[in-house]
């Protein structure tokens, strides 16, 4: 892979930019957004609220790891995918949530 621009890398196989799994999160301390979704079968009471496929967990963290130890501690390993970038929110009409 090559360096593209600051945290995006260039695949060689056929340029797809992707964000280097061990540039995200780093640098200055600040803190960024991880997004979460969950399978069909996922769903949670958490806070009083519910999370399930309808919607997306946002999680703030320095890296990538501290965001996925949160969701862990919260939901076990009843959730589907992390994103660096917000998926497509057309897929999930109850939006964005926190914990």
């Amino acid at each position: 892979m090559v360096p593209v621009a600051k945290g995006f890398f260039q695949r060689n196989c056929g340029g797809w930019r992707v964000r280097c799994k061990h540039c995200v999160g780093k640098g200055n301390g600040e803190l960024k957004k991880f997004y979460f979704s969950f399978g069909q079968n996922h769903a949670h009471a958490y806070g009083g609220r519910t999370f399930d496929k309808d919607c997306i967990v946002v999680i703030e963290a320095k890296q990538s790891e501290d965001a996925r130890a949160q969701m862990f501690s919260a939901f076990g390993n009843k959730w589907s995918m992390q994103y660096d970038l917000l998926p497509d929110m057309s897929f999930f009409p109850r939006g964005l949530m926190t914990l």
